[in-house]
């Protein structure tokens, strides 16, 4: 009993066989990108979750030297991600607890992602005492890891979640000297309606 009696005399309510939810949230490590989610909880216990995070920046690479240029990589883009969400002690409350939340759950999902990223190099050369920059692109559509942890709850038709999660993968690409590493930590703070 993660959320429940353990802590309160609460009165706990039956579990409703469907919920549907969509938020918008926001990731707060990297300050970037907003974070959509669509989630579909069956019987208050298992169900899919579908995220969005567009424009989000996976790696940042530092200046590195080759053939007398300096040059950095960037790898950005949109990462769309499919998720099992397993509830842990999802619980509905009545009114007369005097609560915000009429429920709250403690979560897990594990999931896969698949991204739209492009790769941007920047080279740097010095030529007659004048810096020249140039930026090349590259195409990347990896397939990467996903794990997150969180609360979940909400009253009437307003939804809120608070997560940490996980995304991990590799790169590989022609502009890169080597496979990279894709490995982000999130926190992400979402609102949004379901029913």
């Amino acid at each position: 009993m993660l959320l429940g009696a353990g802590l309160f005399p609460l009165r706990v309510q039956a579990a409703q066989p469907v919920h549907l939810s969509a938020t918008l949230g926001a990731e707060g490590l990297q300050g970037q990108s907003p974070v959509y989610d669509l989630n579909l909880l069956f019987f208050d216990s298992q169900g899919l979750r579908f995220e969005l995070l567009p424009q989000y920046q996976l790696y940042q690479g530092d200046l590195y030297s080759k053939d007398g240029e300096l040059r950095a990589n960037r790898i950005v883009g949109d990462v769309s991600s499919l998720s099992w969400f397993k509830a842990w002690d999802f619980r509905r409350y009545s009114t007369r607890d005097n609560l915000p939340l009429s429920f709250l759950t403690a979560y897990t999902t594990l999931g896969v992602s698949q991204s739209s990223l492009t790769l941007t190099q920047n080279r740097y050369k010095a030529v007659g005492g004048v810096l020249e920059s140039t930026e090349v692109t590259e195409t990347l559509s990896p397939t990467q890891g996903l794990v997150q942890m969180g609360l979940y709850g909400g009253d009437s038709f307003a939804v809120v979640d608070l997560r940490l999660g996980y995304l991990f993968g590799q790169a590989k690409a022609k502009l890169l000297e080597k496979k990279v590493l894709l490995s982000n930590w999130s926190l992400v703070l979402a609102l949004g309606v379901g029913f």
